[in-house]
C-alpha cells in the first residue's frame, strides 16, 4: 500500500449525505472514509458503501465511524481501548517494524568502544 486516499465528512445523520458518500467514494477511489454523525436506521449505521468495512465504538447510534475498503482492511486494527463515542481509532502497520538501530542516526548506531580501564583498585583486607 503505497498511498492512502482519505475522505472526511459530517453527514449530520442525513440519509442523502450517506448515499452521496457512496457515490463519492466510488468515483474518487477513496480507501478510507472518516464519518461524523453517520445516518442510522433503528440504531444501526446504514447506507454504507458495500465494499467497505465499518469500524465504530458503539453498535447503537455511533457518533463516529471509519469505513475502510475491504481489500485493505486486513492492514488495519481497531483500537477499542483508545476509542470513545466521539472518536473511532484505527491503526495501520504496513511495514514491518525496524530494529532500533535503524531508527538511530548513523552517528549513534555504532558508538566508539571505550578502552577498558585495567587499573587495579586496591582491596582493603580486614585484619
Amino acid at each position: 500500500m503505497e498511498s492512502l486516499t482519505v475522505a472526511q465528512i459530517n453527514t449530520h445523520y442525513c440519509k442523502a449525505a450517506m448515499a452521496q458518500l457512496s457515490l463519492y467514494t466510488h468515483d474518487n477511489k477513496v480507501d478510507t472514509a472518516l464519518i461524523q454523525e453517520p445516518y442510522c436506521y433503528n440504531g444501526e449505521p446504514c447506507c454504507n458503501p458495500p465494499v467497505y468495512s465499518a469500524f465504530a465504538t458503539s453498535n447503537r447510534n455511533p457518533r463516529a465511524l471509519v469505513l475502510i475498503k475491504k481489500d485493505i482492511a486486513h492492514n488495519f486494527l481497531f483500537l477499542h481501548q483508545f476509542s470513545n463515542p466521539d472518536s473511532t481509532i484505527v491503526a495501520t502497520a504496513t511495514n514491518p517494524p525496524q530494529p532500533h538501530s535503524q531508527l538511530l542516526p548513523p552517528s549513534l548506531r555504532h558508538p566508539r568502544k571505550r578502552p577498558h580501564n585495567h587499573s587495579v583498585i586496591p582491596r582493603h583486607n580486614k585484619t
